[in-house]
This record gives structure tokens, sequence and C-alpha cells, in this order.
């Protein structure tokens, strides 16, 4: 039995970023579904929290007549999937977690990204969400999108439609600094886990290994990519994702 997959994008996103992984998933026979976030796309918004959005994802989930799925999530979106894996167990049958911070340990480090992320959402709404997005994508996690023009160009031209106060409230909201630190649970998520992470991402690949050891997963660092990895490798993102699901 094949179980179907919820597919969560990251911030400023929607979820036709992962039209190509899609694809693949139909090829291999898998349903999929992969929703815009809230206050994302067509996903009106709501309460900003973590605790929310596990409501959110779970209500969704109802709404699809699914009882049990295969998680996947990028970025935020990763974070999202984690904090409902661990609340929610018995509704997960895998997950898979794409450049996921499971929180930052460090309570002075929680509170000055808390605090930068507030100032991101002050820049938003004194800027404007374009002026924002040449910021945000110029920072060194992103730099490997720079060796792909075509496909931070399109990121660009997509994610300057969404609604500026809304990406206000959550960069502030969901922000890492307001994440609760889950580390501590790694040892007790009771669902088969495979943490990813691109070679070029100047952050993620330590942090996937030591979450895939705690969580007993499974970790793959893919060369040639960075914070990105399904769009800046996606045929050999959605091989992976295929194959570690066909175990369940």
């Amino acid at each position: 039995m094949k179980f179907p997959v919820v597919l969560l994008h990251g911030f400023m996103g929607k979820g036709s970023d992962w039209a190509e992984v899609g694809a693949a998933l139909d090829a291999a026979g898998f349903e999929w579904n992969a929703p815009d976030l809230p206050a994302h796309g067509k996903t009106p918004p709501r309460e900003h929290s973590y605790a929310a959005w596990n409501e959110w994802l779970l209500g969704l989930l109802s709404t699809l007549g699914w009882k049990e799925v295969a998680l996947v999530g990028y970025s935020l979106g990763g974070r999202v999937a984690l904090a409902f894996a661990l609340e929610h167990p018995e509704a997960v049958t895998a997950a898979v977690f794409e450049s996921a911070n499971p929180g930052i340990e460090e309570a002075e480090k929680r509170l000055a990204r808390a605090k930068e992320d507030e100032r991101r959402a002050e820049a938003i709404r004194r800027r404007g969400l374009k002026a924002f997005l040449s910021e945000w994508y110029s920072m060194p996690l992103f730099e490997s999108l720079h060796r792909r023009p075509e496909i931070l160009k399109k990121m660009l031209e997509e994610r300057s439609f969404q609604d500026a106060a809304s990406m206000s409230q959550v960069v502030s909201a969901m922000s890492p600094g307001r994440q609760p630190n889950l580390w501590p649970a790694l040892p007790s998520l009771r669902v088969p886990s495979l943490w990813i992470a691109g070679a070029l991402d100047p952050k993620y690949p330590p942090i996937a290994k030591r979450a895939a050891k705690l969580a007993r997963g499974k970790s793959l660092i893919m060369p040639f990519a960075g914070h990105n990895t399904h769009a800046e490798r996606p045929s050999c993102f959605s091989a992976a994702l295929v194959a570690f699901l066909r175990r369940f």
C-alpha cells in the first residue's frame, strides 16, 4: 500500500513549487497534495503559531480524507512538518525534512533571531516585498541559487505576488526564534525520517546529519545543490524521495 504524500513549501513559496517533484510522484504511483501554507497563495491567513498550523494541517488531512500520510517539508515547511510529526505521529507514516532546523538551542540566540525576523517584518511593511526579496535571496544561504539565474529569476517573480502584509506576519510569528527547540524531542520521533541538505548550503549539512542521528533516521547531503535542493536538483531530489517512500 502506498500512503499519500503531503508536500509543504518554504517561506514565501506556494504549493506549485513542488510541480516537478509531484510529476515524479505521479509517475511512481503516489497520490499527493501540495497545499499553500497559511497566508501564502490561495490559503487565507489564520493565527500564526506552530500549534495553530498543526491544527490547520490536521484539518487539511481531514478534508482530504487521509488518515495517515508521508510528510515532506522544505525549510519553514520542514519545521512545520517536524512539529506535526512529533505531535501527531499516528497521522504520519514517514517524513522527509529538507533544509529544516529542529530549533535554536540557546535562549539568547533564539531571542536574537526573533528580533532579527521582526526587523525583517518591519522592512516588508516599510519597503514592500520586492525590495525585501532582493535582500532575502542575497543571504549566503541562497548563494548557490545565483549560479542558476533562471531558477532565481522565477522564484523572485513568483514570490513577489505574495501578500506583503501576510508575509510580514509570517516572517515574525513563524521565526525560528519563536519556534520551540525540538532537538531534545528528536529521540522520541516515532516515524521513519530522511533529512536532506545541499552540499553547497553553508549551514544545513551538519544539522541534517545530527538530526538524523538523534531521530534514528537517515541523512542525505546532495551534491551540487544549496538550500533549496528540490528546486536546484529536482530529478535527484525526486529520485531520493521516491526511493525512500517506497520502503513503506
